[in-house]
């Protein structure tokens, strides 16, 4: 049988061997707490420094401004949540295409009465600088947004973004889960918080981390214990910790090339397909992070091309939920203006550093035919 072709990397990653390994010492050590005073328990928190440490120094943020969660969804909320509680009184600009942890979030908080900017994106697919400088009151207290769109893999430009948020001296807070291990970056100051996930980077699920500075003061999501420094209380997750430190490691080795190779592939993807199953259209003008591609193909249901893809062994994804039993267009095209006969044409394909050349060659026959026969139905 053909090896299937996993190409929904941007829903989770496939686990790094190395990963793997480093995480079974400590699965297989004595139980470990590293809140306990005890020998086991001291050993643990230096295991719990050292892995701090490491994202620490990739980020080149302080230690005590990582703190370590279950996820992006909640380092988001996290994030969301301890600013925005009361007392805070003031306005919020996110976009209008904002990933469902923080546009549920905020939408709960508009209900609430917290006054909140939804800048739209428009076809271009990321907001635009402009747009957020003109979108500033004089009462806006907070910039909520994601550095890389988790379904066409349109990038805002942060550094630009930062610099007016910099001026304006308000808090830059950034979903940072499909751009940490894609694309190297320099995190800018004026970036107050950011969140992502290990799972997506060939780390484990079950661990994330938001990075907070220190200016920024946050209620903590939830109570309990003092672990993290106050603000996420419960014992730490420590297998899950260290396979996080390792993937975060492994980024210093296989970056910048991995990029690189995750480009060139997608990009020759795209090439061969818009000259063979014309007209293809890629959603999302903007510049794109290095290994998503997000394809309309005319004349075609979304739906049964992606049946048709997993029954001959490729995983992608349509990039919308499943509601009363049928796929519904995605809100994130929709929203960036794309007509719903396109948005529901539309099929995200992401790629990972272990993706081969190999199986995008095998990808894109497979791709044509299915295509070219559901067009001549």
């Amino acid at each position: 049988m053909t090896a299937r072709i996993y190409l929904d990397n941007n829903a989770t990653t496939g686990l790094d061997p190395r990963v793997l390994e480093a995480m079974l010492p400590e699965l297989s050590l004595v139980p470990s707490n590293p809140s306990s005073t005890h020998s086991f328990g001291q050993e643990a928190r230096k295991r719990l420094l050292k892995a701090r440490e490491t994202l620490a120094s990739f980020f080149r943020v302080k230690p005590h401004e990582v703190i370590f969660t279950s996820g992006g969804t909640e380092a988001m909320n996290l994030l969301i949540h301890g600013i925005l509680e009361p007392p805070f009184t003031g306005h919020v600009i996110t976009s209008d295409v904002e990933h469902s942890c923080v546009d549920k979030a905020l939408k709960a908080y508009a209900q609430k009465g917290v006054p909140i900017t939804f800048v739209p994106v428009g076809l271009w697919g990321a907001v635009r600088p402009e747009a957020i400088e003109e979108a500033i009151r004089s009462d806006t207290r907070a910039i909520i947004l994601s550095a890389v769109n988790n379904e066409t893999g349109v990038k805002i430009d942060l550094n630009a973004i930062a610099e007016i948020a910099d001026r304006a001296k308000i808090p830059l807070i950034i979903d940072g889960v499909c751009l940490v291990g894609k694309e190297l970056f320099d995190l800018p100051p004026a970036v107050l918080g950011l969140g992502a996930s290990a799972h997506k980077f060939h780390g484990p699920k079950g661990v994330g981390f938001a990075i907070v500075r220190s200016s920024l003061k946050l209620s903590p999501l939830f109570v309990g214990g003092d672990q993290e420094y106050q603000k996420r209380a419960g014992t730490e997750n420590l297998p899950g910790i260290v396979g996080l430190a390792k993937a975060i490691e492994l980024l210093n080795e296989e970056m910048p090339q991995a990029s690189l190779r995750m480009r060139t592939l997608r990009e020759n993807f795209e090439k061969q397909l818009m000259q063979r199953l014309d007209p293809v259209i890629i959603n999302g003008a903007g510049p794109r992070i290095c290994n998503t591609s997000n394809l309309a193909f005319r004349d075609v249901q979304g739906e049964d091309l992606l049946m048709l893809l997993d029954l001959n062994g490729v995983a992608a994804s349509h990039g919308s939920a499943c509601s009363s039993g049928a796929l519904e267009p995605s809100r994130v095209l929709t929203q960036m203006g794309i007509p719903h006969s396109l948005a529901k044409a539309s099929i995200r394909f992401s790629l990972s550093r272990f993706t081969t050349q190999e199986e995008m060659e095998r990808c894109t026959e497979i791709l044509v035919k299915i295509v070219t026969k559901l067009r001549n139905l």
